[in-house]
């Protein structure tokens, strides 16, 4: 019974340390109607700083940028110097995949235009999630997206990764073998 009340006299005091956004409901993008937002966590020291993007868990269906482990990877993060962004998205079952993909794309091609802001790099992004957000964080990356160069928006023209198309990289080469 003891450690139940010292666990309750003690545990608040951790989690009133967590990290607070410096810039909460930042909108990246709107998409059926819904409006897509992040959180900032700035960067301790100088810039540019290289931009990391944390994508929540949850099974596609439940979560946001302010779930335990988003505040928790920034306490990490934005002490290390990343410009650390908190995204949400589009839920399941009423966006199923692949919709929360295009939102990620989405918020990466809006930081990537947008990094000077909160001086950052655009060419240093990493993204950051664990379930859910690990497998968007993956698709992201491989698929790639081109963006829309017809687009009156220049965010929609971005793309998503490296400096052309992910579908134009050269192919492999095979390695040497090891003797």
């Amino acid at each position: 019974m003891k450690w139940l009340l010292a666990a309750t006299l003690i545990l608040p005091a951790f989690a009133a340390d967590r990290r607070k956004p410096t810039q909460e409901g930042l909108v990246y993008g709107e998409a059926d109607g819904q409006t897509l937002t992040m959180d900032y966590y700035a960067p301790a020291g100088a810039g540019p700083h290289p931009i990391a993007i944390v994508i929540h868990g949850g099974g596609y269906q439940r979560g946001d940028s302010k779930s335990g482990s988003e505040a928790y990877c920034a306490d990490f993060l934005a002490p290390a110097g990343y410009a650390v962004f908190s995204v949400n998205y589009r839920l399941a079952p009423k966006y199923p995949y692949p919709y929360m993909v295009y939102d990620i794309q989405r918020s990466i091609r809006y930081l990537r235009h947008n990094a000077r802001t909160w001086d950052a790099d655009p060419g240093k992004i990493a993204l950051v999630g664990g379930s859910a957000g690990g497998f968007l964080s993956n698709m992201a990356g491989l698929l790639g997206s081109p963006g829309n160069q017809q687009s009156s928006v220049p965010t929609t023209r971005t793309i998503t990764g490296g400096d052309r198309p992910s579908n134009t990289w050269p192919t492999a080469r095979p390695c040497k073998p090891v003797a």
